[in-house]
This record gives C-alpha cells, structure tokens and sequence, in this order.
C-alpha cells in the first residue's frame, strides 16, 4: 500500500522519505516544523515543484536539498490543485497526468485506482493546506530529498 501519510520530523521512520522545512535548510540547525512524507506519495508531487524551480529540476535534486520561494510556492499550488481537481473528478484519463517513480508503484497504484485516487486527492489537499499555513509566517520552504 502506498504510504500517502504526513508525518511531523520528530520520531518519523527512517527510510525513504522526502521532508518539508519551513525556511532554509542548515545542515547544524534545528529542524523545528519539519515534516516527513514517503517518496512514493510525493514523487506525483514532484513534476510541478520542477515545472516551478529551475533550482528543483536540476539532476540530482530528488536527493537534495532545494529552497523554494513563497512566490514558487504559490505556482505549485496552482498546479496540485489542478491535479487534485482531474483526480476528484472522475475523467477516465485520471492516471494521464500522474507520474510515478518505479514501474512498481504504478502497478500497485492502479490495482486499487479507485481508491488511490481518492487517498491521492486527500493527501494533496492536507500538504496544501500544511504548506499555506507555513508560508503565512515563512518565506521558504526547503524540500529535502531522500
């Protein structure tokens, strides 16, 4: 089952996960607000962060670290409701628009698409909603990959 979960830093499973920063990353700092999301989930994420951030759709930037602008932020947003919208909306060309990181995840996707659909849509609204919360009171949003 594919792990749509969001998950605050603090005692998060090690493994392969992408995380949320509030601010800029500094390697010796706290990471005070952070939170944990499986690399599954977000790789049908991730095309519109790099559709947004030259800095994001460099090589290599899956595993490392990209701050994003609020004003980059607000792009990606556009951009995940969209995929939330044609998600929820029942057109039968739903799985045109999704990308997925291994040929593994979408076969597991697909045998309950369904639902998945709808486990996708719920958690593209909660990192939403998670990332316009954060920008009220921070001008970057790192992403950190795994």
């Amino acid at each position: 089952m594919i792990d749509f979960s969001i998950r605050n830093a603090d005692g998060a499973p090690s493994g392969l996960y992408m995380s949320l920063l509030p601010g800029v990353y500094r390697k010796h700092e706290s990471c005070g607000g952070m939170i944990v999301v499986g690399e599954g989930a977000f790789g049908f994420l991730e095309p519109s962060i790099a559709k947004v951030s030259a800095e994001y759709s460099r090589p290599y930037s899956h595993w490392g670290v990209t701050a994003l602008r609020r004003e980059e932020w607000a792009l990606v947003l556009v951009e995940w409701g969209a995929l939330e919208t044609s998600l929820t909306g029942g057109a039968s060309d739903r799985v045109a628009g999704l990308r997925f990181i291994t040929r593994d995840l979408e076969n597991e996707f697909l045998q309950e698409a369904d639902l998945n659909y709808i486990r996708l849509a719920d958690f593209i609204r909660e990192i939403s909603l998670w990332l316009l919360t954060t920008l009220e009171n921070h001008d970057v949003v790192s992403v950190l990959g795994i």
